[in-house]
């Protein structure tokens, strides 16, 4: 490196422990895998609740939660993203015009 020059963040040797969650969530939430898991447990729950019997409450009640949570996981990765984007964004403010 020259000059002023920072070295590319992901060889920071330095970079926050936010930092570093919000790259391994990014990548989860990214990957294809993952994404088919999600909408496989999400076209599950649905399907099994479309055809269950209307009187049994309880089952659907816990197919209702097990979507909350499934979408739960995603917004908590997605947030880890976000921390991480505000974290970059307080330790790298833009320079004033």
């Amino acid at each position: 490196m020259t000059g002023n020059q920072k070295p590319p963040l992901h060889h920071d040797p330095q970079k926050s422990e936010t930092l570093r969650r919000a790259e391994r969530a990014q990548a989860i939430l990214d990957d294809p895998m993952v994404q088919a898991a999600f909408r496989a447990l999400e076209r599950d729950c649905l399907d099994r609740w479309r055809h269950s019997p209307a009187h049994d409450r309880e089952g659907r009640e816990r197919l209702y939660q097990l979507l909350g949570l499934i979408d739960q996981l995603r917004q908590d990765f997605t947030s880890l993203v976000l921390s991480g984007r505000m974290s970059q964004v307080q330790n790298n403010p833009m320079p004033e015009a």
